[in-house]
């Protein structure tokens, strides 16, 4: 058997302008964003049977508390074509999808 493990260990999206505040809020923002690269993540899934057209999420994490589980484990005797999504609290996302 083997062990997939994937963590989501920062989020940025293309541009400072992604973030709908004002002026003199950004910098704060982009302080805590260095601080905590995952501050602003709400939640992020993981498709481990991707097929290249479709996102069907196998396991969701959603901040919960203001906590956010970052890892996500699996065990099997192969993966092929993985697929990971977050979310930012603006509504910006990041994708990424490999193979293994």
């Amino acid at each position: 058997m083997k062990l997939l493990r994937i963590e989501i260990a920062s989020f940025r999206p293309e541009s400072a302008d992604a973030y709908p505040v004002a002026e003199k809020d950004r910098k704060a923002l982009e302080k805590a964003v260095l601080t905590d690269p995952v501050a602003l993540v709400e939640y992020w899934s993981v498709d481990t049977d991707y097929d290249g057209a479709v996102h069907r999420p196998s396991a969701v994490f959603t901040r919960e508390k203001g906590v956010l589980n970052t890892v996500f484990e699996k065990t099997g005797k192969e993966f092929g074509r993985i697929s990971v999504r977050a979310f930012d609290a603006f509504g910006n996302s990041a994708n990424r999808d490999m193979r293994l």
